[in-house]
């Protein structure tokens, strides 16, 4: 069993590494899934936002409204 650890080079340690503390025990597993599914879903839509946002400058409601001028009201006594 020494010799099989001690062949085992960069990679092929990560993922036993990862195996027996990730995947070994099924509530660590689904534990795992959903914080790590919750934390990419949070990245991903702020990457997406940011991209948005930084591709369509100047063309939100906000930044259009701020640039119109303000419209006088009418009496109709």
């Amino acid at each position: 069993m020494a010799a099989r650890e001690a062949a085992m080079s960069g990679m092929a340690a990560v993922r036993a590494t990862l195996y027996n503390v990730l995947m070994r025990r099924n509530s660590v597993y689904v534990t795992t899934c959903v914080v790590s599914s919750y934390a990419l879903t949070n990245v991903y839509l702020k990457g997406t936002d940011s991209l948005w946002k930084s591709i369509n400058k100047g063309k939100s409601w906000e930044e259009v409204q701020a640039r119109l001028p303000e419209k006088e009201e009418e009496d109709d006594d």
